[in-house]
């Protein structure tokens, strides 16, 4: 190998800067700072990067993550925009409770953080209450900026509503907020969330019960603003939540989970007001009937509609879907169907012939189904590369190998939940609620990716 320094080998340190940035970039923050800073001063600056340490990111970390040694990477990281620690890493380590505990401590070291991710991590009250304190000391001690922007809790057993509306006072610039499986932080207070977060756009309460008046309040205060909601239905009635989420004429994703409550008013007067939706999710709506379906299809107008979900949607039948996919058909990106059980034949060969770009398709539990349209995919779903056919008992194993051979590139979860795919037959158990919503969560997720790094 010719040298670029006329030497017989090329090393690191023949390349570019940038080169040896990128390469550096592969290893983790403990081996950049233990491996090596210690080799000399020059790869003691290298490793030091502003661009290293404006992401830690120790979800899939294979080091040892002791909380002396946490301490330590966040003084090298003062110019941090994003920090995300997983309790599978923690856990790990065995010490998801302590780092809970230096919630406080992380403004203190990191005064820039954009994006903080503490999910399922549990802190405790007095580690919630001591960010709360450090970020009111950094605003009377430093200047205005930096300040955080994302924050995700979820899984926090110990959050309460009074803790979550002092977190709300203590950081009005957030933008988004995750409170998801938070059982505990919620009560009639959460609707003054909107009053005291003025920039919010993203809100998750999932698998969190909020009293629907304080969920209608919430709505209603922030219609100027709000673009991602993702919400318990279970408790709500349609005649009040229609009118909230009409209101919210910005909004470009919707989830509205265990909505065994709501009637046809929710798609009537509310969800078919929303022209700027980009996703719709409604899950375990068994309320709804499918004459609403048909008339969201025939008269709804959503432009730019490309994810669906209607898990569960126990009424729903071919003709509604007819009706829907008739008029968002063309435009779908994603598809989801689950346990939809009148679902027969008739309406997925009309899925094939409308829906071009379908990427992502999940048909689990439709027992209807023969599976005699699968050797059309290839033709007439070119870019289809997900197909969930889980628990449809009537598609016999072979039609899955055989769409498999004409389109290695097609992973197909067949009835057992195993992945047939062009490298085997039959792979390992899969996740497959993750791989059907992985085009959805590239999606929503890819913003706050960019605004980390």
């Amino acid at each position: 190998m010719t040298s670029l320094s006329g030497k017989g080998l090329v090393t690191l340190t023949d390349l570019p800067y940038m080169i040896q940035l990128q390469i550096l970039a592969y290893l983790d923050l403990p081996e950049l700072l233990n491996k090596v800073a210690p080799l000399n001063k020059y790869f003691y600056h290298l490793a030091h990067n502003s661009r290293f340490w404006q992401k830690l990111d120790f979800t899939n970390s294979q080091c040892h993550l002791s909380l002396s040694y946490l301490r330590q990477l966040l003084g090298f990281a003062p110019l941090a925009s994003t920090l995300i620690l997983s309790r599978q890493a923690c856990d790990k380590a065995e010490l998801s409770d302590d780092v809970a505990d230096i919630f406080g401590e992380v403004l203190h070291r990191c005064p820039r953080l954009i994006y903080l991710q503490l999910a399922y991590l549990r802190p405790s009250k007095e580690a919630l209450a001591g960010l709360c304190i450090e970020h009111r000391h950094m605003q009377s001690s430093q200047p205005v900026g930096g300040y955080l922007l994302h924050l995700d809790l979820s899984g926090s057993d110990q959050l309460t509503p009074e803790l979550v509306e002092t977190l709300a006072r203590s950081f009005p610039r957030l933008q988004s907020l995750c409170l998801a499986h938070c059982r505990r932080a919620c009560d009639s207070t959460t609707g003054h969330l909107g009053r005291l977060l003025t920039q919010l756009s993203y809100i998750n309460l999932d698998e969190n019960t909020t009293p629907p008046e304080a969920l209608n309040l919430l709505l209603t205060s922030r219609t100027d603003t709000f673009e991602r909601v993702v919400l318990d239905a279970s408790g709500c009635e349609s005649r009040h939540l229609a009118p909230a989420l009409a209101s919210c004429s910005r909004l470009r994703m919707l989830c509205c989970d265990f909505a065994e409550d709501v009637s046809d008013e929710l798609l009537d007067s509310g969800i078919s007001q929303l022209g700027c939706l980009e996703s719709l999710t409604l899950r375990k709506a068994y309320r709804i009937s499918d004459e609403a379906f048909n008339r969201l299809g025939q008269f709804g107008h959503f432009p730019s509609l490309t994810h669906l979900d209607l898990t569960e949607c126990r009424c729903l039948t071919d003709e509604g879907l007819h009706h829907l996919v008739s008029n968002f058909g063309h435009r779908l990106e994603i598809l989801v169907l689950n346990w939809c059980w009148k679902i027969t034949d008739k309406t997925v060969d009309l899925l094939f012939d409308t829906c071009r770009l379908m990427s992502s398709l999940s048909l689990v539990g439709l027992h209807q189904l023969t599976g005699k349209q699968l050797p059309l995919v290839p033709e007439r779903m070119p870019d289809l590369r997900f197909l969930d056919l889980r628990n449809c008992n009537a598609i016999q194993d072979p039609l899955c190998h055989q769409l498999v051979a004409q389109r290695p590139c097609l992973c197909i979860v067949d009835f057992f939940g195993f992945i047939v795919d062009g490298s085997c037959d039959a792979g390992g158990v899969p996740e497959p609620e993750s791989a059907a919503g992985f085009a959805f969560t590239e999606r929503w997720t890819r913003p706050l990716r960019l605004l980390r790094m």
